[in-house]
């Protein structure tokens, strides 16, 4: 699993590749990015080891000391089996807008635990895992539609709706709590439009993977609401384009957040007004979804007056305060952006056979491997071992890589790069940035031109949408109504979506807010 985090691009870059240079260079890049990673897993063993250890021994002299820390063993013997992250103090905050703590009433000993299990044992088929995003939801026994919308530079996106009007049964996960929406107006959702944004290199599949009852999608679909999710260009529902040929034509993926906040999101919430015939939806995204939706609003100051209120889940913006391994790539992606923008065909963390191959031998063969994988996902976004179901992991191997451009990418790592707190455009390099922008360094976004009601939530343990990164966020925004950190010290960047307790901690306090 480490290594379907990296291989794919190198992987990508070395099936199209006929001249010799060039399979120097990719050969350079491979070892590189070999050695990086297994200089991260051996950090990351120790540091684990030297937290624990120390955890340990500052609370031997007082009560409780031992149940927050564990020692962590390496392959195999859960790097995260307990609760080792020290978080710091996130008492101070001198935002001029509202925060506050979600309560927390939760314990893991009131909630089923499905976390650990006999290694040996056999991870259970699940047959969700082989299945579209459309044949998910059909899955769960709610309607579907299937929307295409073509953005003004060509590209032709693919979005899943549930409508309104089903018939709340989970052949797979039991009953919902949804009713027949004979009459959905008077629902507590009135039909309302709700548009559902994933993250980097994601899919629709990412709200629909939990259990029905712990799905954002369906819980929004079970009170009544019209909701509709996206797929950005390049992923495997929205590989398509008026005269570009995404295998041909290597124009097809040179685009950055730049290009999809400023022609996928505003064509998709204007298609989607322009169906139900609302005036104002209600924007949910998570992690790079809500970058986008600054860019958009940024870039077309209208849309702002079409949305009723944004709820940023793990927001992005600047990357100054990242603290996942990828900042320790961030060097080796930028490059390797360069020589792969040269490239045929430049679709990375695509969800190739191959991959599946990889991840199946590697993950899902039983539950040890499945915990070695899923302590690997931990490493990238924040470790919560208590708040995930192993059983989930087959399907979140199955949709998390959907595909990408590799300058999608490499924006993540020019944001880090840059050592500041900033929210910029692509970097094209001096010479390029005169001739786009007109000045040596990228163009910077004013999120202050973000006027839209933004609502935004971290998790003290995500590495990848920081504490610090999202207090910046919320204070450079023009209309935010509330930064909220969960009430969980280890929830996470996947905790958003795929996590045990997510209603208890996130969803219960959100709904209200689509109203």
């Amino acid at each position: 699993m480490l290594f379907s985090i990296v291989l794919p691009p190198v992987m990508q870059v070395c099936r199209n590749s006929h001249d010799g240079f060039r399979w120097m260079l990719r050969l350079s890049s491979f070892l590189g990015i070999f050695w990086w990673c297994s200089c991260l897993l051996l950090l990351a063993s120790a540091s684990l080891d030297a937290t624990s250890t120390n955890s340990s021994s500052s609370g031997g002299g007082g009560s409780g000391g031992n149940d927050s820390s564990s020692t962590s063993r390496m392959f195999g013997g859960f790097l995260f089996r307990r609760r080792t992250n020290q978080v710091g103090d996130s008492s101070h905050n001198n935002l001029n807008v509202e925060e506050q703590v979600l309560p927390l009433d939760w314990t893991l000993d009131d909630a089923e635990d499905k976390t650990f299990h006999s290694d040996d044992v056999r991870l259970p088929l699940d047959p969700e895992a082989y299945m579209s995003s459309p044949e998910i939801i059909r899955n769960r026994g709610y309607p579907l539609e299937i929307h295409h919308v073509t953005t003004d530079d060509g590209y032709i996106l693919e979005l899943h709706r549930i409508p309104p009007r089903h018939n709340g049964l989970s052949p797979l996960n039991g009953p919902t709590t949804g009713k027949i929406h004979d009459d959905y107006e008077a629902t507590e959702g009135r039909g309302r439009p709700v548009f559902l944004q994933h993250g980097v290199f994601s899919s629709s599949a990412c709200w629909l993977l939990n259990p029905s009852h712990r799905s954002l999608a369906f819980r929004l679909a079970d009170l009544g609401y019209d909701v509709w999710m996206g797929n950005t260009r390049g992923n495997i529902y929205s590989r398509n384009h008026v005269e570009l040929d995404p295998d041909q034509d290597p124009e097809f993926w040179q685009y950055s957040w730049d290009e999809i906040g400023y022609y996928d999101i505003p064509a998709c919430i204007n298609y989607v007004l322009a169906v139900t015939g609302w005036d104002k939806l209600v924007y949910a995204g998570h992690s790079l979804g809500t970058g986008l939706f600054f860019i958009a609003m940024i870039q077309h100051p209208e849309l702002n007056s079409k949305v009723h209120r944004m709820l940023a889940l793990a927001p992005i913006s600047s990357k100054h305060n990242l603290r996942s391994p990828f900042r320790l790539v961030s060097p080796i992606i930028a490059r390797l952006a360069v020589v792969m923008d040269k490239m045929p065909k430049k679709a990375i963390f695509d969800q190739d056979m191959s991959l599946r191959t990889f991840q199946k031998r590697l993950c899902e063969r039983n539950f040890f491997k499945a915990s070695f994988c899923r302590d690997i996902l931990f490493l990238i976004a924040g470790a919560n071992p208590d708040n995930f179901d192993l059983n989930l992991l087959p399907s979140v191997n199955a949709h998390l890589f959907q595909g990408t451009s590799i300058r999608v990418i490499a924006q993540f790592a020019q944001h880090y790069n840059t050592g500041k707190e900033i929210f910029q455009h692509y970097d094209f390099g001096k010479k390029g940035n005169l001739e786009l922008y007109g000045t040596p360094e990228p163009a910077v976004y004013d999120l202050s031109k973000v006027t839209a009601p933004v609502y935004l939530y971290y998790g003290l343990n995500d590495l990848i949408s920081t504490r610090e990164d999202s207090e910046w966020a919320a204070s450079q925004l023009g209309n935010v109504k509330g930064l909220f950190q969960i009430d969980d010290d280890l929830f996470n960047h996947w905790d958003f979506l795929w996590s045990i307790n997510v209603n208890e901690l996130l969803y219960n306090h959100i709904l209200p807010l689509f109203r």
